[in-house]
């Protein structure tokens, strides 16, 4: 996580700071849409929305559209416990295995009777951050060191479960969302709020998966295909229609495999890109081949080459191009990456990191405690990591999934804070930049 250059904003500068750039790089980059939000004086100062939802369907980015915000559920969710430590029902250094979560998350040792809250809060629990992790093992000793934990936080909304009694979107909405009003944030299914922001991930970075899955179709199929021809006399030929058949026999299976590892609708949406882009040259160019029939190899051959050339051309010179990923809503959501919400209503939590209403001070302090050094010259408190002088610490938590791009930063002794969204995994450079140069288009207030 890079660390932000701040700069104080002061009540007096409520109007928006000149953003006419921002659509020159978001068309520079290929980032479809973005949002921006201020918070001064503690409060909501104004938000924007640039560009678009869905690249496909060209439907405009607004103040109401829904982002996916990824790894910005953390400190939600953490603000979540924190309230409930505050109300005495969970305690930061107890063993959480007393409240008998579920053990989908957990190590099948003993060692995960010592993981508490702090360890989830601060990353030092040893669970993994892959979310598909099954080995279920500890890393390392709880407390021992930092090392950021995705499954950690899974481990964590199982928790909540338990010890409110509801499912984790209303725990979340008792906790956090209905007290700070923020109706169009959800972790599972939509709740309110406008459209939903679809996420892009540049071409290039879909294709490798699409390829992968692609070679694994072929092998599998031959390796299958080969005993059935054995067990069935008939002799194998390597030829067109066998090819074919290889694949369609194989691809189920290949698709089990990468299910297993990424997720069966984004595997089966990556082998849809990459067959597209890998086989549609391919069999153009055996159409073409075979429409000159009558003419010389040499012709043939060359008709062949002109065609994969134009293909492989057209790959290379769109491989930045952003593509819509498809989006699915898992019904009890997801603490680690799911979070969904517009950007007044992430910044109205942003607003309350910097003048807590729900939290009282000892509380407060422990959340923007430097707990853990963690990397990148960054400490971390309960829930979200910690950076700048002892005298004005700086809030910052970033999200980052394909296709999704946010960050959030609250400097609370100035009472001020941004949050900016994309949906593009490779927004998130400009995601910083127009952090920072936000942050410093306000005056510093005066000592």
């Amino acid at each position: 996580m890079l660390p932000i250059i701040l700069v104080c904003l002061t009540a007096a500068d409520t109007v928006a700071p000149d953003l006419s750039w921002v659509r020159a790089r978001m068309a520079e980059l290929r980032v479809p849409g973005l949002a921006v939000a201020v918070v001064v004086d503690g409060k909501v100062a104004w938000t924007r929305a640039f560009g678009v939802a869905n690249r496909l369907t060209r439907d405009p980015a607004q103040e109401s559209t829904v982002w996916p915000v990824a790894s910005l559920g953390k400190p939600v969710t953490a603000y979540a416990a924190l309230r409930l430590v505050q109300a005495g029902r969970l305690e930061l250094d107890a063993p959480l295995v007393q409240h008998r979560p579920a053990p989908a998350f957990l190590p099948r040792d003993s060692s995960r009777d010592a993981i508490t809250l702090r360890h989830l809060l601060t990353h030092t629990s040893g669970l993994s951050n892959y979310l598909r992790d099954r080995t279920r093992r500890l890393r390392f000793t709880p407390g021992e060191r930092y090392q950021y934990s995705g499954v950690g936080f899974m481990y964590l909304q199982q928790v909540l479960e338990q010890t409110t009694g509801q499912s984790f979107d209303s725990a979340m909405a008792g906790l956090v969302f209905d007290p700070l009003e923020m109706p169009s944030a959800w972790f599972g299914r939509p709740r309110n709020g406008g459209a939903a922001a679809t996420v892009h991930t540049a071409l290039a970075q879909v294709l490798p998966p699409g390829g992968i899955m692609l070679g694994i179709s072929a092998i599998g199929a031959w390796i299958l295909l080969i005993p059935v021809c054995a067990i069935t006399r008939r002799r194998w030929r390597f030829g067109l229609w066998h090819e074919i058949m290889a694949v369609l026999v194989a691809a189920p299976v290949a698709w089990w495999l990468l299910a297993r590892l990424g997720g069966s609708v984004m595997a089966l949406y990556f082998t849809a890109i990459a067959a597209l882009a890998y086989l549609g040259p391919l069999l153009v160019a055996a159409a073409v081949f075979a429409a000159l029939r009558r003419a010389s190899l040499a012709l043939r051959l060359a008709a062949v080459g002109l065609v994969v050339a134009i293909g492989a051309g057209a790959l290379f010179a769109g491989r930045a191009q952003p593509v819509p990923l498809p989006t699915w809503y898992s019904a009890e959501g997801n603490a680690a990456a799911s979070l969904r919400s517009s950007i007044g209503d992430l910044a109205r939590f942003a607003a309350e990191l910097v003048d807590p209403a729900l939290l009282d001070s000892t509380t407060t302090g422990l959340l923007r405690s430097r707990a853990v050094r963690a990397d990148s010259g960054l400490w971390w408190g309960l829930g979200i990591a910690v950076s700048g002088p002892e005298s004005e610490p700086r809030l910052i938590h970033r999200g980052s999934n394909p296709g999704v791009a946010a960050l959030l930063v609250a400097v609370p002794t100035r009472r001020a804070a941004v949050v900016v969204v994309a949906n593009a995994g490779h927004a998130a450079p400009l995601v910083q930049e127009v952090a920072e140069r936000v942050l410093q288009y306000f005056r510093p207030a005066s000592r």
